[in-house]
């Protein structure tokens, strides 16, 4: 008999995301669906914010023109709109920082779920591995389109989201290296491969001979 989801979120961004954590949490089987291939919803990244962006700017240049009106500024301010619009690029790109935090809760939620049972799908005999990985592949689409935009989770620099995913990233792709590798996933590979040959990793992950009775001391760090 196909067990089915508790729950069926529809929607990426801050409420949805918050909904999908929360009941995975307590137990849920949890299912988190968004159209687009960024998480962060309409609101940051075509209504609210780019919106109230451009009014507060607005709200500006009125205060400026006035001053000058008032004789508080002597020159007229020119309105730059290449300019304004760098602006609400810093301003989403500021608030999606913090949704790193979102991209770590669907990860810690939703997905490490998921693995858990494609890892060690001999004690969920509910279904198949296959079936796991499935479930596993509906956050590696939605990470592989993200990172087809851009080298990272969250833009063009590592960040939080990205340092926090990779391991469980990594897990998925040691339980079948051959399947992962020749999977259409070519942006998460990269993405993988460059942090499993970062020098911050390979400095973590320095690999020691097993030490044996009689051998030299090794003090950690060294």
């Amino acid at each position: 008999m196909r067990k089915k989801q508790d729950l069926v979120v529809i929607g990426g961004g801050p409420g949805g995301l918050v909904v999908a954590s929360v009941a995975a949490q307590v137990g849920l089987r949890v299912t988190l669906i968004e159209k687009s291939d960024r998480l962060g919803g309409d609101c940051l990244h075509s209504g609210c914010v780019p919106s109230k962006t451009f009014i507060h700017m607005a709200r500006t240049a009125h205060c400026a023109r006035k001053g000058v009106r008032e004789g508080l500024l002597s020159i007229m301010p020119d309105i730059d709109f290449g300019k304004a619009i760098d602006q609400v690029e810093r301003v989403i790109d500021k608030i999606q920082q913090h949704q790193n935090e979102g991209l770590i809760q669907e990860n810690d939620a939703v997905f490490k779920q998921h693995l858990d049972r494609y890892k060690y799908f001999e004690r969920y005999p509910g279904h198949s591995q296959d079936y796991y990985r499935q479930q596993c592949e509906v956050t590696l689409g939605r990470l592989e389109r993200q990172l087809q935009q851009s080298a990272f989770l969250t833009g063009e620099h590592c960040r939080l989201a990205d340092i926090a995913i990779f391991p469980f990233i990594r897990q998925f792709a040691h339980v079948d290296r051959d399947w992962f590798y020749s999977a259409s996933y070519p942006g998460l590979q990269r993405w993988l491969d460059y942090h499993l040959t970062s020098p911050l990793f390979l400095s973590v992950m320095k690999k020691y001979p097993r030490w044996e009775e009689g051998d030299a001391v090794i003090s950690f760090p060294e």
